[in-house]
């Protein structure tokens, strides 16, 4: 199957752009979690994405020796941060209390782990480890705070198990460098292979969305889709694609040369225009837009598409005044650079609002003998009047009545 040219509404709205990093060194894994992006690297790096710009909020590690971080997940409500990586470092970051336990080297192994998983909510998780070996070890978050760990197996034949990922805390998924994928269905105890019959590429990343759905990327540029029977392959490109994600609907897929490229559900696979080179070694999307989509990778580099909209200071205030004109409806839509939000209404004669906020930056209302009030970050960039007549309405930004009269501005 050839890689098709599609769009897709998050490539049409935003661009994908290099933003600035703490790090000028790699930074391998990435995931969204309730506070925003998190991401982890060398060093012990873990960075996380605030409402002006990134910042290192761990710099050595869960021991504090520094060992490079391989890999992250997070819990299924957002708030545990998982990492893993050099000299059996295990460490979780609560990124709601930011507070950092250290639980390395669980049953002795001191070996680099190259994949983590998460699943359950914080202070009841599983979490499952991986090395380069090619060994699991599963684990659970007891009611101590500790972890009760498991028993190390195999899944495969010894090859390094690069990709992971869980549905639940039973079902999940591991890939490895032999061109193998295995399932569990008992949360890591035993394993069976699914694939891929005839391969012969080594397997970098995995994202399981269902039991009869699940991606694999390949050393070579391929996307692997599993539907439960059989196996399909989408020649994407030359270079190796070491993640990919899913979140409701879309997926990313990352790797050499900075190349990304986008799943939409109907449309398939595309390839996006990024502002470099750099291999991309994580991805993390937010199908929420309430912070933006990222891809991290070599030299520090950090890539978002979208906006960072939740904790943004909606500091102006727009009034849309339906009261000057002869009570007609007048529909409007307003844009905006930054973040909207609705401010509850106090006037008794407004008629009843119909108003959806897009994205999180877009407004579309209707008002009538009323007017509609709300708050917003950066500036206005359209005021549109999409039916009825602008001389019935006033529109007030912070005090300043501005002039929508030929029902634009």
């Amino acid at each position: 199957m050839a890689l098709g040219a599609v769009g897709s509404a998050a490539a049409d709205k935003y661009s994908w752009e290099e933003v600035p990093s703490p790090t000028g060194s790699t930074i391998y894994g990435a995931v969204q979690t309730q506070e925003g992006p998190y991401a982890v690297g060398s060093s012990g790096d873990v960075f996380a994405r605030r409402v002006d710009g990134w910042e290192m909020v761990l710099d050595d590690g869960p021991t504090t020796q520094s060992n490079p971080l391989r890999a992250c997940d997070v819990t299924s409500d957002g708030r545990n941060l998982w990492f893993a990586g050099g000299s059996g470092v295990v460490g979780q970051y609560d990124v709601f209390d930011e507070q950092l336990t250290d639980y390395s080297a669980p049953k002795g192994k001191t070996s680099t782990w190259e994949a983590v998983a998460a699943a359950g909510s914080a202070g009841s998780e599983f979490v499952g480890l991986a090395n380069g070996s090619g060994e699991f070890l599963p684990g659970t978050k007891n009611d101590q705070g500790g972890m009760n760990w498991g028993t190390v197996v195999k899944p495969g034949g010894g090859s390094s198990i690069k990709g992971m990922d869980f549905l639940d805390k039973q079902v999940g998924y591991v890939c490895d460098t032999n061109a193998k994928v295995y399932e569990t269905t008992d949360g890591g105890k035993s394993w069976t292979t699914i694939g891929i019959d005839g391969g012969s590429v080594g397997l970098y990343g995995i994202a399981a969305v269902s039991r009869d759905r699940i991606y694999v990327t390949g050393g070579d540029g391929s996307i692997f889709r599993y539907n439960g029977a059989v196996w399909t392959k989408t020649d994407a490109g030359g270079t190796a694609l070491l993640d990919i994600e899913f979140e409701a609907g879309e997926g990313l897929a990352s790797g050499g040369s900075g190349n990304l490229y986008e799943y939409r559900d109907r449309e398939g696979w595309s390839k996006e225009d990024t502002p470099m080179s750099a291999t991309l070694r994580g991805v993390a999307l937010d199908p929420t837009s309430t912070f933006p989509d990222v891809a991290v990778g070599s030299s520090g580099t950090i890539i978002e598409r979208g906006l960072y909209t939740a904790s943004e200071p909606k500091d102006n205030e727009l009034i849309v005044d339906g009261s000057k004109g002869s009570d007609e409806r007048v529909k409007y839509r307003v844009s905006v650079d930054g973040a909207t939000e609705g401010v509850p209404n106090t006037t008794e004669d407004t008629d009843e609002v119909d108003s959806d906020v897009l994205d999180g930056s877009v407004v579309t209302g209707r008002v009538r003998g009323g007017l509609d009030r709300y708050r917003f970050s950066g500036s206005i960039t359209d005021f549109t009047v999409t039916s009825g007549s602008p001389a019935e309405i006033y529109v007030v930004v912070n005090g300043d009545v501005i002039d929508v009269t030929d029902g634009t501005n």
